[in-house]
């Protein structure tokens, strides 16, 4: 489709998809990178950068009915801006999706080092598993650990 400027007016007037095309993009003019995805039952808003290396990168900004045209195209604005600054919003969110959980955590960290280091460490490791660490906290993320252990039922 042509560039055009985005307007929630232009995509609720927008005329079915054709059979067998799954999505339609509408891209716009005044905003460089600024996408609307069109699917078969929602519109979804995107930023299209070149990371520092050079490669096309997409930002997901949201979905219409979720947020305003408006409030898609500020994001875009502020994000295209920070990317010009040097920031990569892909990096930032694949760097917090690397963050082990807690039990990923103990299982390839911790026991290995416990093992190889301590005499004792079957001791620390049923410990961890049957009291402590993965009943009160295995799914979650290590960042966001509170620093006091939590606590255990006495017995």
């Amino acid at each position: 489709m042509a560039k055009t400027t985005i307007t929630r007016a232009l995509l609720l007037g927008l005329p079915p998809l054709p059979d067998g095309a799954a999505k339609q993009r509408v891209f716009d003019g005044p905003l460089p990178g600024f996408i609307a995805e069109r699917r078969q039952s929602v519109t979804t808003f995107y930023l299209r950068y070149a990371d520092a290396r050079g490669r096309a990168r997409e930002v997901k900004l949201g979905r219409l009915g979720d947020v305003t045209v408006e409030q898609a195209r500020r994001r875009a604005e502020q994000l295209k801006a920070s990317v010009s600054l040097g920031a990569d919003p892909v990096a930032a969110k694949a760097k917090l999706r690397a963050v082990p959980t807690l039990a990923a955590f103990a299982r390839d960290r911790f026991l290995p080092h416990v093992n190889e280091r301590l005499r004792s460490a079957a001791n620390i490791e049923a410990y961890l598993r049957r009291r402590i660490l993965l009943p009160a906290a295995g799914s979650g993320w290590t960042k966001s650990r509170r620093r006091t252990p939590p606590r255990c039922a006495a017995g």
